[in-house]
């Protein structure tokens, strides 16, 4: 078969899911009352001591759900990790990469890769870690997206999950959580990589509990 076919076939083959995937989601139950209450996730972690951030009325209408959590974490030394987390069980758009609101803040994105982070148990967590400037000085972003029980770095294989689910009358749950700092010393970044391994566990028993 010609690559040029092949590469046609392929083409259209994406065509038609996103055809799909934006025909089910149009058609999706609106304004769905969620299981998941994410206000659970411990206010005080470890040693960190949160605070919750208010969001303004036209953020939760761009995110498309209102199940958001958003709190900066200090600790004794006074160094701030603010955490995100934006659940959605209908709108897959609620979850889109943190990079495009970030741009859209005025943010420049210096480097972006895949970090492999060792948890507590042994297990891996594959995040994007992204690092950017801003008027406000250096920005470092760990980031992964959520489908029921598994984890993705990848935005795309979430959004073919949360596809296959879509396709098969099922109503996928899924989320964004994003953890940050803004300063440029190592020291801040090993504090956040200890506070994503503290967070993990109380991360899976909210999402367990939604399913």
């Amino acid at each position: 078969m010609p690559i040029s076919y092949r590469k046609y076939l392929v083409t259209v083959g994406l065509l038609i899911c996103a055809s799909l995937l934006a025909f089910y989601i149009n058609n999706s139950i609106k304004n769905v009352s969620t299981k998941i209450n994410l206000g659970v996730f411990p206010i005080d972690l470890g040693e960190w001591k949160g605070k919750d951030i208010e969001l303004e009325d036209k953020v939760y209408q761009i995110l498309g759900t209102k199940d958001v959590l958003t709190r900066e974490y200090k600790d004794r030394e006074g160094d701030s990790i603010f955490l995100a987390i934006v659940y959605s069980e209908t709108n897959r758009t609620s979850f889109h990469p943190p990079e495009i609101c970030y741009v859209g803040g005025g943010a420049e994105v210096v480097n972006k890769r895949i970090e492999k982070i060792v948890l507590n148990n042994g297990e891996f967590l594959f995040t994007n870690k992204l690092e950017l400037t801003s008027p406000q000085g250096l920005i470092s972003s760990w980031y992964w997206f959520v489908l029921g029980d598994k984890f993705f770095s990848q935005y795309f294989v979430q959004q073919l999950y949360f596809l296959y689910h879509l396709l098969r009358k099922e109503s996928p749950k899924g989320a964004l959580v994003r953890v940050s700092t803004r300063g440029n010393y190592p020291l801040l970044e090993e504090k956040a990589r200890a506070f994503i391994k503290e967070m993990i566990p109380y991360l899976n028993d909210i999402f367990s509990k939604s399913s």
